[in-house]
């Protein structure tokens, strides 16, 4: 019964991956700066991390 219960778990956590949000590593101090763009949308994100347990940030979205 283990081996269902572990394939149920390792499956809603599929599942759920997408709704994750997440972040470059960065150091405090330290800050990043991203890119991404495809046919619908471009973007530029800007990082700033004071600390190592936040960031602060600003995002500009080019929606075609």
């Amino acid at each position: 019964m283990g081996i269902y219960k572990n394939l149920i778990f390792a499956t809603m956590l599929f599942m759920l991956s997408d709704l994750a949000q997440s972040r470059p590593v960065s150091w405090a101090g330290g800050s990043t700066i991203m890119y991404k763009r495809n046919s619908m949308i471009s973007s530029y994100t800007f990082h700033y991390s004071p600390t190592y347990k936040y960031s602060i940030g600003a995002e500009y979205v080019n929606d075609k």
